[in-house]
C-alpha cells in the first residue's frame, strides 16, 4: 500500500489533505477536481505562504482517468469561508494498493479506480 505523493510523481511535493476541494466533476473514464492545492517548500512553484495563511496555496485542476472507476458523490453542502468561497473539504486520503487500485476519500464522496493517470495543473 502507498499514499499519493509517493504513487504520483505530479503530487509529490503536495498535500492534498490540507489542500481545499472547490468543485468535483466525475464523468465517464475521468473524475475532475478544481483545488486550492498546498504546495510543499520542496515544490518548484513554492514562495512560501501570503500574509495570513498557513499554507502556499494555488488554484490547480486534477484530473483522475483510468479504469473500472466508480465515484460516489456525498451530497453534502459545500461550506463557506471567510471570503464567501465554498469549498468541498480535501482529499482526506489517498491511499493506492498494491494491486493497482486507488482510492480517494473525503467529505466530498469517494472515488476508486484501477491503474490511474494523474495530472495536475496549474492555473493562473
Amino acid at each position: 500500500m502507498a499514499t499519493y505523493d509517493k504513487a504520483f510523481a505530479v503530487l509529490r511535493d503536495v498535500l492534498l489533505e490540507d489542500s481545499w476541494v472547490l468543485s468535483v466533476w466525475p464523468a465517464d473514464g475521468s473524475l475532475a477536481f478544481d483545488l486550492d492545492v498546498v504546495l510543499t517548500p520542496s515544490h518548484p512553484k513554492y514562495v512560501g505562504p501570503v500574509p495570513g495563511k498557513q499554507h502556499d496555496y494555488r488554484r490547480a485542476h486534477l484530473v483522475v482517468t483510468g479504469d473500472e472507476l466508480h465515484v460516489d458523490l456525498s451530497g453534502a453542502p459545500p461550506a463557506i469561508g471567510p471570503s464567501d468561497e465554498t469549498d468541498l473539504g480535501h482529499i482526506d486520503t489517498w491511499l493506492v494498493e498494491d494491486s493497482g487500485r486507488s482510492v480517494l476519500e473525503g467529505d466530498w464522496g469517494t472515488a476508486s479506480v484501477v491503474s490511474p493517470a494523474v495530472d495536475l495543473r496549474f492555473v493562473g
